[in-house]
């Protein structure tokens, strides 16, 4: 069918064609394939019924937790509901949000504050990595909290990620 790996994701298949570029993803059985011309990619969903037995679900709505919103200018995505069931998770529902996620002249130490499991500490920081996905402007504090993990304490989340009341 003519597609090729990408050279960054190895889930991601690109062909190129006069009708521009089809993409297809993969995770574990679920497809999602796009292209900017709809007979392009209901042609090549055609030719992997004749190989597989597929469904179409038609738009795209979810994808591993993301929010896909159909715009007339394009996609939106959002993980909103994943923020707000990792805030209950980590119990920081009193959080409020902030201009700035972390103060780059912010020093963090870990010596101070509650040590948090150090499960637990891999979990939030791994839900935070996750949700660079549609907020990049979030690496930089997911980073620096990241540095900490052997002994994240309540004290460094909370200086980093959030203002109380």
């Amino acid at each position: 069918m003519g597609f090729m790996a990408s050279k960054f994701e190895s889930l991601l298949f690109i062909r190129n064609g006069l009708e521009g570029p089809v993409c297809i993803l993969l995770y574990v059985d679920d497809l999602v394939i796009t292209g900017p011309d709809l007979s392009t990619t209901s042609n090549v969903k055609s030719q992997l019924s004749k190989a597989f037995e597929i469904q179409d679900l038609g738009d795209l709505h979810y994808f591993l937790g993301i929010k896909v919103i159909h715009t007339p200018n394009g996609i939106l995505l959002s993980q909103r509901h994943y923020v707000l069931n990792m805030l209950y998770k980590f119990g920081m529902t009193d959080c409020r949000p902030i201009a700035t996620p972390l103060d780059k002249n912010l020093k963090l130490c870990s010596d101070l504050g509650t040590a948090c499991n150090e499960t637990r500490s891999q979990q939030i920081v791994g839900s935070l990595i996750y949700l660079t996905i549609t907020r990049p402007d979030l690496n930089y504090p997911i980073e620096v909290i990241s540095q900490f993990m052997q002994r994240l304490t309540v004290c460094t989340l909370h200086h980093a990620l959030c203002e109380r009341h």
